[in-house]
């Protein structure tokens, strides 16, 4: 009898095992679809993955890891250009803002990005909030029609403390500064690959009622 569980046992391994993996693969790829967005207010449209946990006419907050909340992208359209801050500043910081002046030095690389026939500027932003924490943004935008179209990506790309020891040796700001941009600029990270995508496929079109 003891052998026949025991067989038993070892059988069902074979068959739960498959179907959890199956189940959590097909989970995956549920979560991985993408979706659209149409906005006929402004007239545009644009597909992600994820889920939509917050949205107003103008503005889209947008949870691209289940298991992470803390992984956003915020989409936003404003008549002033502005960044998503979360640490450091709590929330939207405006580039004229006088409050900016100093957390615009967080602006560390530049680039400008063509997505169907629009040109997006990408500023990177490193900013550092102290005892090991950063804001590491990437903030692209686009202006048409006197309004501003801003996708700010939140992920923890870069933690650490800057004069602490790495190596017997000091590190210094700059340093952690350059790994951060490294991270940030490596395309094959799945945050800024879902972050790319979802960029790629903004347009605008007349989009019927």
């Amino acid at each position: 009898m003891y052998k026949f569980f025991k067989i038993l046992y070892f059988f069902s391994l074979f068959i739960i095992f498959p179907c959890t993996s199956f189940a959590q693969n097909n989970l995956r790829s549920i979560q991985d679809q993408k979706k659209v967005i149409i906005n006929k207010q402004y007239g545009f449209k644009l597909d992600y993955q994820g889920r939509i946990i917050q949205k107003t006419n103008s503005e889209y907050l947008i949870q691209i890891n289940k298991s992470n909340p803390q992984d956003l992208i915020y989409m936003k359209v404003d008549s002033r250009l502005s960044v998503y801050l979360p640490g450091t500043y709590g929330g939207w910081l405006y580039y004229n803002d006088k409050k900016s002046t100093q957390t615009q030095s967080g602006i560390v690389s530049t680039k400008k990005d063509t997505v169907n026939g629009m040109v997006f500027t990408r500023d990177y932003w490193l900013v550092y909030g102290g005892e090991g924490s950063w804001d590491a943004i990437i903030n692209s935008y686009t202006k048409y029609k006197d309004k501003f179209y801003i996708f700010s990506l939140v992920h923890n790309f870069l933690e650490g403390m800057p004069g602490i020891i790495i190596n017997n040796k000091k590190s210094t700001k700059q340093e952690f500064i350059i790994q951060g941009l490294k991270r940030m600029k490596n395309k094959g990270n799945v945050y800024v690959r879902k972050y790319n995508e979802m960029l790629s496929s903004f347009s605008f079109s007349n989009i019927s009622q």
